[in-house]
């Protein structure tokens, strides 16, 4: 007997574990997942948007029309999940979270349907925009340039809201 014949099933095993191990962990997340679909449960899954300002801030433009279209201001000031914008700005208008969407086409469709009226809110949005850096919707909002704008001031407004 050599010294290696009692090493050889120890290595055999620990290969077949090695093999095996992660199939077997695969088969069991996905019978999980499976099992939370049927029960019901979304898992990985965003959440709808509770209001129009998560909606605006997922970017989700149908989500937002169909808010609007039931009543909902653009202009009040709502809770949104920290993981939508960003853990400090959990309280924002859905002018404010369009603008946190970095989507365009989001911010002109609210201007479409009325929600960008007069020049101190489209300055405000433009300063807002200015400070994330969101240079199409600066363009946008704003093309002869924003005035007496304070982006930090601006961020910062919005922030103190969440506490």
């Amino acid at each position: 007997m050599t010294p290696h014949d009692d090493q050889e099933p120890l290595a055999g095993r620990a290969l077949v574990v090695a093999l095996w191990a992660p199939v077997c962990t695969a088969l069991g997340l996905l019978v999980w997942f499976m099992t939370s679909e049927v029960a019901g449960h979304t898992p990985l899954a965003y959440l709808p948007p509770r209001n129009i300002a998560e909606a605006a801030g997922m970017a989700r433009a149908a989500e937002v029309l169909r808010f609007l279209r039931a009543g909902a201001d653009p202009d009040a000031v709502e809770a949104v999940q920290p993981e939508i914008i960003s853990p400090s700005v959990t309280r924002v208008s859905a002018l404010e979270a369009a603008i946190w969407g970095r989507e365009v086409a989001l911010v002109r469709m609210l201007d479409r349907e009325g929600a960008l009226q007069g020049d101190h809110r489209r300055q405000y949005l433009a300063c807002l925009a200015t400070s994330i850096g969101a240079s199409e919707i600066v363009a946008y909002l704003a093309p002869r340039g924003v005035e007496a704008c304070e982006p930090d001031a601006v961020v910062r407004r919005i922030e103190s809201r969440a506490r």
